[in-house]
């Protein structure tokens, strides 16, 4: 689990390059732009990562190749 901390989750924010809409369960329905929160030391399952979506308040599954690091511009 991704904890929060401050009102703020813990974990590397990242946004989604696609929507994604749950295939199981413990998979989050996420739309591209959403941001989400992931830590990466902590994933068990290849090719997927358990992340927190702050904007729907769920815990879930996506694809790893489905969300990156926003782009910093300066």
């Amino acid at each position: 689990m991704t904890p929060v901390i401050e009102g703020r989750p813990f974990g590397t924010e990242l946004v989604m390059l696609y929507d994604y809409k749950a295939q199981a369960p413990d998979d989050l329905s996420v739309r591209r732009g959403d941001w989400i929160y992931a830590n990466y030391n902590n994933q068990k399952v290849d090719g997927w990562l358990w992340a927190y979506a702050p904007k729907i308040r769920k815990y879930g599954f996506i694809p790893k190749a489905y969300a990156r690091p926003p782009a910093i511009t300066s």
